[in-house]
């Protein structure tokens, strides 16, 4: 692709990604100002991948749902989220252990999930569990 044609298609991207998680540029985070919640400035680098699709705001479901609280709730069980039935069957309760199971395959743990994006580097895994314990 030509230089010019870089340039328009990146504006455009961004307009629609937001769009593609459910979600307007300005309904993304309603009342806020521009700077970032606390929590999610706090997010290690490990947690980029997961941001694409979960909202760390309580109430706040993306492609993926939110993930405040996330830490001892059982999985499938957030209301205002639809779940596939296999992981609202699957009688997880996320902990360290299960949620290092889950971030290893999604689709290994709980066939049929919708969750596909899983993370291989045992440190990233530490990463983003530390900081979704904190989340509470």
């Amino acid at each position: 692709m030509n230089t010019r044609g870089s340039m328009i298609f990146a504006p455009v991207l961004l307009l629609v990604l937001p769009s593609a998680c459910g979600q307007s540029q300005d309904a993304a985070d309603p009342g806020s100002s521009t700077q970032p919640t606390q929590a999610v400035a706090d997010a290690p680098p490990a947690f980029g991948v997961c941001k694409s699709c979960h909202a760390v705001k309580p109430g706040q479901n993306l492609i993926g749902p939110s993930l405040a609280g996330v830490w001892g709730r059982k999985a499938g069980s957030l209301p205002g989220y639809t779940y596939s039935g296999p992981l609202k069957a699957s009688g997880i309760t996320w902990d360290r252990a299960s949620l290092d199971t889950w971030l290893q395959g999604p689709m290994q743990m709980v066939p049929g999930t919708r969750m596909v994006v899983g993370l291989s580097d045992p440190a990233s895994r530490k990463q983003v569990i530390d900081y979704l314990e904190t989340l509470k």
